[in-house]
């Protein structure tokens, strides 16, 4: 093991007594002092126009609905952060984007016309594509709307127009008693960031909006945004200009949240700067659905003359499950991983532990990147319904390591369907270990540009003039069924894999998203309770991390770090509420990070990925 030199970058002292709690529920007035339950704020306007300081909470009742907006205007600090969430019992706290028409006049066939309240068309509200018109049927389901651009096209269900300040809408009968209700787009997003850092966004609902959460204009960047345990959905209008989450920032985590139905990206890292690097990013345990462009994430440079970069982006642990059977216009892609010939580079990318289901395009389409690896995944089933080009690894100009991944298609041979990878020329991949299965024996594994098309019967071929899945196996993964994807006793993805540093060091990992087995000997996670707010992130990290804390007394605290041999590598009493610290120069693994508070004792693992 190489010598450990830990550095420390930065210790400061930050106290958390003058932190305030702001309280916000539809019962209160803005008159009120916000600092009690019973004296709560009203609007979110108040929140907007408010002045926070590091460690101060905004907490929405739980089961309230605001048709607002949130605007920041202050960051919090690394040991003291800015927080949106919730308080009380009930549903989660919700941000609608939308207004609902008050009532419907009968225009004749089957045109329903909303009252005029509407002074923009949804359609072309910020960018073209970033509204629409939902409308919410009476078991709660969402139907979206369809945008006609003349009064005669509407001609079914789900149709509307936008003229002469209204909505025009295509019902069999009136829309006010046919539906739950009808939402209409008035607001280019739900909670707008306006570059601030170390925000802390859990627990609340965003609806019926343009983008959900938004940075603002997308080349200054900000840092240490956490965004945990929300609901961010319907955004814009298919294959249009909105997402879930549209942020270019470092140092953040994106986790536990439900993206779904977004007109373009259910979470998008754009950067545009012309030398900002946007790096150390981890999005973990969400669930993504019904995409138009790009169900998941959508890590993207914008060419031309900007050279701005990206670095370190973490994506695992989610699920991302389109439909097999779903009809729509647009082909989403479920991730996009692209520089778009931008100048600069995207590096170091590391996606692991997912579930890809129903694929439509692409699962994951990698253009223009480096070092990007692909591993321990599921990939399972195609959308059988489209007819747009169909594989679940698209590869070009890349440099990518496929390993341990299950890749599983139902589909037989078609014109459309091109392989489970698809490799164009200038792409440099590694591939092995992977278990490779289609119910039909003579659909495409790989489409290779340059090289040819391959099936199972070519194996032989694919190890010489590939050099690829050396190790590789052409049999069915024994999945438990569609639902569940654990692996059943017998499978030969059990234990058949290659140990590429993940949290299974020490044993034969399992090939696919789902391990019967991890390393027990090894903590891999300890809840943290009582006083002690313990976090190490990002995590994985290529070495560079913050050890947080919030203790009282931190007098006489300390922090170990253990490998996995269960050596101590680095040793350091604490004074103050949070170090960072870079770990660069040790081998990669899993390490085991010990807060020590007298008698207690807290335990984070630590994994470090290059």
């Amino acid at each position: 093991m190489k010598k450990l030199v830990p550095t420390l970058l930065m210790v400061c002292l930050c106290l958390i007594s003058n932190a305030t709690t702001y309280y916000v529920s539809n019962a209160g007035n803005d008159n009120n002092s916000g600092l009690t339950t019973t004296l709560s704020w009203k609007t979110l306007n108040k929140v907007s126009t408010s002045t926070f300081q590091p460690g101060d909470s905004i907490l929405l009742k739980r089961g309230d609905v605001w048709r607002e907006y949130i605007l920041l205007k202050n960051s919090g600090n690394l040991a003291n952060r800015i927080t949106i969430s919730n308080y009380g019992t009930g549903s989660k706290p919700k941000i609608l984007g939308s207004a609902q028409p008050a009532s419907w006049t009968d225009q004749g066939g089957n045109i329903w016309k909303s009252d005029a309240n509407f002074t923009s068309n949804p359609y072309n509200k910020g960018n073209v594509g970033d509204g629409n018109v939902w409308i919410i049927n009476n078991d709660l389901s969402v139907s979206t709307g369809i945008y006609q651009t003349s009064l005669g096209a509407l001609t079914a269900d789900n149709m509307w127009y936008y003229g002469s300040n209204s909505i025009y809408l295509y019902s069999t009968s009136n829309p006010a008693a046919r539906y739950n209700c009808v939402e209409v787009n008035t607001r280019g997003y739900g909670l707008g960031l306006n570059h601030n850092s170390y925000i802390t966004i859990d627990g609340i609902d965003i609806f019926y909006g343009g983008t959900c959460i938004y940075e603002g204009y997308i080349s200054q960047g900000g840092s240490g945004l956490i965004v945990r345990n929300c609901e961010l959905a319907y955004s814009g209008y298919p294959d249009g200009n909105s997402a879930g989450i549209l942020i270019c920032y470092n140092n953040s985590i994106i986790e536990n949240n439900i993206i779904h139905d977004h007109g373009r990206r259910g979470i998008s890292l754009t950067n545009i700067a012309s030398s900002l690097t946007m790096r150390n990013i981890t999005i973990r345990n969400n669930y993504f659905y019904h995409g138009y462009h790009t169900t998941s994430v959508d890590l993207q440079l914008t060419g031309g003359s900007y050279t701005g970069s990206m670095d370190s982006v973490f994506i695992y642990g989610n699920t991302i499950a389109d439909d097999v059977d779903r009809v729509s216009p647009f082909y989403p892609m479920q991730m996009f991983i692209s520089d778009q010939s931008s100048p600069g580079t995207i590096t170091h990318i590391y996606v692991y532990n997912n579930v890809f289901k129903g694929t439509t395009g692409a699962a994951i389409n990698i253009g223009g990147a480096e070092d990007v690896k692909v591993w321990n995944n599921t990939f399972y089933s195609f959308n059988a319904i489209t007819t747009a080009d169909r594989q679940f690894l698209f590869i070009g100009a890349s440099t990518v390591d496929v390993k341990n991944n299950i890749f599983y298609s139902q589909l037989a041979p078609n014109s459309d369907f091109k392989g489970i990878i698809m490799l164009t020329s200038g792409g440099k991949v590694t591939s092995d270990y992977n278990v490779i299965y289609r119910t039909s024996k003579t659909s495409k594994i790989y489409h290779a540009i340059g090289y040819g098309d391959y099936t199972s019967a070519d194996s032989t071929l694919i190890r010489s003039v590939l050099s690829w899945d050396i190790h590789s196996k052409y049999r069915d993964p024994l999945v438990v069924s569609s639902s569940d994807l654990s692996l059943q006793s017998g499978s030969p993805c059990i234990k058949a894999g290659l140990d590429v540093g993940l949290p299974f060091t020490g044993i034969a990992p399992d090939i696919g998203a789902y391990q019967t087995s991890i390393n027990t000997d090894v903590p891999i996670s300890v809840s943290n309770t009582g006083s002690q707010n313990f976090e190490v992130y990002p995590n994985p990290s290529q070495g560079e991390f913050t050890v947080h804390f919030a203790i009282s007394p931190v007098t006489g605290s300390r922090i170990d770090i253990f490998d996995i041999a269960g050596r101590k590598v680095f040793s350091r009493m604490i004074t103050k509420s949070y170090e960072e610290l870079n770990l660069s120069g040790v081998v990669a693994g899993l390490y085991l990070v010990k807060l020590i508070v007298g008698s207690e004792e807290k335990i984070q693992k630590l994994i470090i990925q290059y």
